[in-house]
């Protein structure tokens, strides 16, 4: 089934490329290419080893590059205009970011592009698996769920002692009423693509399960979770494994199983009667929504 996974992110490649000029969304390319906009990003980088983003911004510059050699005559402002660029300006300094030389000094160099530039293939392991295979992987149907959540704003990737200090404030109001016990589950959501939205303004949310009529206040928010099949897969992590491990699953194990993502948010659960046997890792169960693939 990875062929059916092969061929949605080739039509989402296809896509950028014919509207290489134009305003493109994540909502835009998941549509063309039948991925929910929910995971999309995870899979397209799980699959090419490159983000969205990544991908519309290199492809863009290397088309400008591209006519700023064949097409001497052709403004610097029409080049930019059309390669999806708002104005030459910015145009300009992303192009000497990329390239390290302006696009005026491109072209009056006589400067070519090498043989592999406009290339997007799907790669086969562009990262080491090694001791980061799953515990287990199950699917499961889960009940709808509610949980009450400190949201963060800003950066977050690596930094345990952040993890740490909003988890304990949100368990210390949980305490207060009486809502912590064995089964309860601790949860983390991203809600901004990987690599996409600037670290100053990604957002994520730790969570812990409550009641579905439980008031929250303040800063203690509260989200619906839709019950139905998930996949489930446990990992045992320290804090620079987290991104492998999101992107085995999407590249694995969601074809190994037939499975394509549904709509709704996927989520890192923390099992609280599951302990890791090494004291730098955490057991991690990464949930996905899925459906069949038809």
């Amino acid at each position: 089934m990875e062929a059916v996974y092969i061929e949605r992110v080739n039509k989402a490649v296809d896509f950028i490329i014919s509207n290489i000029d134009k305003k493109i969304s994540l909502n835009s390319i998941s549509e063309a290419c039948g991925i929910s906009k929910f995971h999309f990003h995870r899979i397209f980088q799980a699959f090419t080893g490159e983000s969205a983003y990544e991908t519309i911004n290199r492809l863009r510059l290397e088309k400008a590059a591209e006519i700023l050699t064949d097409h001497p005559s052709i403004p610097i402002r029409k080049v930019a205009a059309e390669t999806g660029f708002p104005d030459s300006v910015v145009f300009s300094k992303a192009f000497k970011d990329n390239f390290s030389v302006s696009p005026t000094a491109w072209r009056s160099e006589g400067k070519t592009l090498p043989g592999t530039a406009g290339r997007i293939q799907v790669q086969d392991d562009f990262f080491d698996a090694g001791s980061l295979k799953p515990v287990s992987t199950e699917t499961v149907m889960l009940e709808d769920f509610s949980i009450a959540y400190i949201r963060h704003s800003g950066a977050y990737s690596g930094d345990s002692s952040l993890f740490i200090y909003l988890y304990n404030k949100l368990t210390a109001w949980a305490a207060s009423r009486d809502l912590l016990g064995p089964q309860q589950k601790n949860i983390v959501v991203y809600h901004d693509p990987v690599k996409i939205t600037e670290e100053s303004r990604s957002k994520i949310s730790i969570g812990l399960s409550v009641p579905r009529d439980m008031e929250t206040s303040r800063d203690i928010g509260k989200m619906n979770f839709n019950g139905g099949l998930y996949l489930i897969c446990r990992f045992s992590l320290r804090d620079e494994d987290y991104r492998d491990a999101w992107n085995q699953v999407y590249r694995h194990w969601l074809p190994s199983y037939s499975l394509i993502p549904s709509e709704g948010f996927c989520f890192e659960s923390y099992p609280a009667d599951v302990k890791s046997e090494d004291r730098h890792s955490s057991i991690v169960d990464i949930c996905i929504p899925v459906e069949k693939l038809k």
